[in-house]
């Protein structure tokens, strides 16, 4: 997409304050200092359109860029090492959880940045840090802005099952797959994808925010994520959309 025209639109602590129109919105929800902001002037090819500061905490509102005049994208507070104190990170959340619980516009929600359990902190408590499980609440998937050693992502046909399969085994895989009739497998303890995670699902049933079966579910893989959905579901048929490859590289030595 070639962006022509990005501007701040909007900036809203309530819904009352959203945009009125009817235009798909896309999120971006992650940590503190992640790089969020940062990230938005990348893909919007602007400078200083997202305000960005190495003190974390500066995004303290849900800010609407409006893009090409057809979306928004969406910057909000990130959670975690927000220089800000406790009631201000509540209300963080609670304007987070209300935009994400009741906002229909929603297609997809962007989440950048990782968190890591450490052992060196086992039976710790960490004061500095925050989470929010929305796990259910809204579709999501990663945005991966760390350098990995493979090359950049080329759009690839599939001719059949065998050089679907092939591609697999060759490259590093991204792309989007609808799957219908899913059901966890009897013989695996547990079911492994996350509602969260897809952007659509038919009449599902859930495990603790898990799909344990569903009509019909959408979401975003690589080729190692479908490997593991074969090892823990069963499915009548898939689709495959927008898929995409890149040469595999090696790790750093150092």
């Amino acid at each position: 997409m070639v962006i022509k025209e990005a501007n701040l639109d909007v900036i809203a602590s309530r819904r009352s304050q959203y945009p009125d129109e009817n235009k798909p919105e896309f999120l971006l929800v992650g940590r503190s200092n992640v790089g969020k902001s940062s990230f938005i002037n990348s893909i919007l090819s602007r400078k200083n359109l997202a305000y960005t500061s190495s003190k974390p905490g500066k995004t303290q509102t849900l800010n609407f860029y409006g893009v090409n005049n057809e979306f928004y994208l969406i910057d909000v507070p990130g959670y975690g090492y927000a220089s800000v104190d406790k009631k201000t990170q509540a209300k963080f959340g609670m304007m987070i959880e209300e935009y994400l619980e009741k906002r229909e516009q929603l297609k997809r929600a962007f989440q950048g940045g990782f968190t890591h359990a450490n052992a060196l902190h086992s039976r710790k408590t960490l004061f500095n840090v925050a989470s929010y499980d929305f796990t259910s609440s809204y579709p999501a998937i990663m945005v991966l802005s760390n350098s990995f050693p493979i090359s950049s992502f080329r759009k690839s046909k599939i001719k059949d099952k065998e050089d679907f399969n092939r591609q697999l085994l060759t490259y590093a895989c991204l792309f989007d797959i609808t799957i219908y009739n899913i059901k966890k497998r009897i013989d695996v303890p547990d079911s492994i994808l996350s509602k969260s995670k897809c952007f659509k699902a038919v009449n599902p049933i859930t495990d603790n925010g898990r799909i344990m079966s569903a009509e019909v579910v959408s979401t975003t893989v690589t080729n190692i994520d479908f490997q593991c959905l074969k090892r823990f579901y069963t499915w009548d048929n898939i689709e495959i959309f927008n898929f995409k490859i890149a040469d595999k590289g090696y790790l750093p030595k150092s």
